[in-house]
């Protein structure tokens, strides 16, 4: 039998997953009205495309970079070192949201805003509906709503950083997965339950690496 409790927390569970999965759910069914069910299998099929790029790399470990840079500036502050530097974040963390959005931002809305806009300005917008579609998280049980700003900015410098890394490898969605996957990698350490200080400065530094590009 399952209690009140748990029926509130497989009922989050539900929302969180089909939230979750909603970007690419949308993307599939527009390119299904615009193209059919041929465009939607090219579309899948954009997960096949690798091109050999040196992208790849710096799409995965740039987000732990600016991740470390941030903590080690609050350390210097404080004058103490943290207590956890690195922590993988779970296998599931580092293919579950890359594949459940990715198709939505980078596989459908991407290409089509740098249509009409350039590509700097796409970006930018792309980050900030990304930021806004995670909203909602910040007011489930147990989140910190303070959180979402140094996130947002995260978001949009990330969003920035990927359509770099999209552009350079000629569209390839896979190099967004990979840096998606890059920026679940090392955040455990940077949990709420910890100082917001990190978080921010390494959202900062995440900003500077975009702004580079």
């Amino acid at each position: 039998m399952i209690s009140a409790g748990g029926f509130a927390t497989v009922w989050h569970l539900a929302a969180y997953g089909l939230g979750w999965i909603s970007p690419t759910v949308a993307a599939a069914l527009m390119v299904g009205a615009e193209s059919g069910r041929s465009g939607v299998r090219a579309f899948f099929r954009q997960i096949l495309r690798w091109p050999l790029s040196p992208w790849y790399l710096a799409g995965l470990l740039l987000p732990s970079v600016a991740l470390l840079a941030g903590l080690a500036a609050d350390s210097a502050l404080r004058g103490s070192a943290p207590a956890v530097w690195l922590q993988l974040a779970p296998g599931l963390g580092l293919v579950g949201p890359p594949l459940a959005e990715e198709y939505g931002w980078r596989g459908y809305a991407l290409p089509r805003l740098q249509r009409l806009a350039p590509p700097l300005a796409a970006a930018l917008l792309l980050g900030a509906l990304w930021a806004l579609w995670h909203l909602p998280t910040f007011f489930l049980p147990g989140a910190r709503p303070a959180l979402f700003w140094p996130v947002a900015l995260w978001l949009v410098s990330a969003s920035v950083l990927i359509a770099w890394l999209y552009n350079h490898t000629g569209g390839a969605l896979t190099v967004a997965l990979v840096t998606h996957a890059g920026l679940n990698l090392n955040l455990v350490p940077l949990d709420p339950v910890l100082s917001l200080r990190p978080f921010v400065l390494g959202a900062a530094c995440l900003a500077l690496a975009a702004a580079a590009v």
